[in-house]
């Protein structure tokens, strides 16, 4: 500013001394001529509405110069954080992205309840009979044993009791069983008597037979058991008197036991 007023004093001296020697119209020329060569330049440099080089740039409105004349300051501290915007509207959804690497194993889950039972299957066919398998080894011998003896005949009855069949027993547990067929072949009927015994056990029959009969059968059963070795005897008489009473087919038969059990039923 301390060069710009002498400078403007002097413009003003001079365009008053040519207005006061010339008339209007030629001091009005003299005075454009001038504006025309001065008046865009302060101190011999001229004046530019644009940023130009070696060129005075007005300021603006605000009375600051153009930001793109400005060199840029250092960069000041980061403000305060403000308020958080509005949510955005939802952008729309993105293409996929590429398959990410597998994950690692999950710890495992509890266990589940346990389903329902399911329906009953359908019966499965018959399977083929399998090939037959060795024969096994013999096994030890049972807990009975069988004991039998016979006589043919015919054996005439003795007039008193006599044994008309016998069969030798170890000690043990029995059932036994005897049978003969008896005929008369004499005059007078018979009072026939025959009695299976073992030990303290009998089993006696009485029965008659008339003149010259027919053979008839005649069966015995016992069940007894001997504390030592014994024997069974079928012993008979005729009863005497004018017979002839014969015996045939005799025949003995004893079953050892393991156990034997023997009751009266009342």
């Amino acid at each position: 500013m301390r060069h710009r007023a002498p400078l403007l004093i002097s413009i003003v001296a001079l365009t008053v001394a040519l207005l006061g020697a010339t008339p209007y119209a030629e001091a009005h020329g003299v005075w454009h001529a001038l504006f025309a060569h001065n008046a865009d330049k302060v101190d011999g440099i001229h004046a530019s509405r644009t940023p130009r080089a070696g060129r005075l740039l007005p300021l603006d409105s605000a009375g600051k110069f153009p930001a793109s004349v400005v060199p840029a300051g250092a960069q000041g501290p980061a403000g305060p954080v403000g308020p958080a915007g509005a949510v955005g509207a939802q952008g729309s959804t993105g293409a996929p992205g590429s398959e990410g690497p597998e994950g690692a194993e999950g710890p495992q889950g509890i266990q589940g309840l346990q389903g329902l039972q399911g329906l009953q299957g359908l019966q499965g066919l018959q399977g083929l009979q399998g090939l037959q398998g060795p024969e096994g080894p013999e096994g030890p011998a049972g807990p009975s044993e069988a004991f039998s003896r016979f006589r043919v005949g015919p054996v005439s009855l003795p007039t008193t009791s006599g044994s008309i069949g016998h069969l030798d027993l170890g000690a043990g547990a029995y059932m036994i069983v005897a049978k003969a067929w008896f005929e008369n072949a004499g005059l007078g009927a018979a009072a026939v008597s025959c009695t299976l015994q073992t030990g303290s056990a009998t089993d006696r029959t009485d029965f008659d037979l008339t003149a010259a009969s027919l053979a008839v059968p005649v069966p015995f059963v016992l069940a007894h058991e001997l504390t030592s070795p014994g024997a069974v005897d079928l012993n008979c008489a005729d009863g005497g008197g004018v017979v002839d009473v014969r015996a045939s087919d005799i025949k003995i038969a004893a079953v050892k036991v393991d156990s034997l059990t023997t009751s009266e039923q009342t």
